[in-house]
């Protein structure tokens, strides 16, 4: 596990996923729970715990849903990205020159063989 210590993972992102996931899967809850007041007026109305629970469950399992779907396309955070400007100046005074170059670098894991060692 010695790669995990030396790169950088973007944990924020990855976190906020999930969140979003859970509130959009059981926001879908919400919709439903219209429905069933739409449909069912009698038995499924604001004033009744058979509702409340109902959207509950439904909450539940929408956003356990979204949740693990999720998961299924991105099941571990990021590698960050770390970008660097360098600027390269030329000449003096007046007909100084300045050249600015921009580089991108991805921290990725080493490959490990099965000894446990760097490929």
């Amino acid at each position: 596990m010695q790669f995990l210590a030396e790169r950088q993972f973007d944990w924020g992102d990855w976190v906020y996923g999930l969140w979003v996931a859970v509130v959009g899967g059981g926001s879908n809850a919400v919709t439903a729970g219209i429905g069933l007041i739409v449909i069912d007026p009698g038995d499924f109305n604001l004033h009744k715990a058979k509702f409340w629970t109902m959207v509950a469950g439904l909450f539940t399992v929408s956003a356990v849903k979204d949740f693990f779907l999720y998961l299924s396309h991105n099941p571990a955070p990021k590698f960050t990205t770390r970008s660097t400007t360098t600027a390269t100046v030329t000449g003096t005074g007046a007909g100084s020159v300045v050249r600015m170059t921009n580089t991108e670098e991805t921290s990725m894991p080493a490959p490990v063989n099965q000894g446990g060692g760097k490929a």
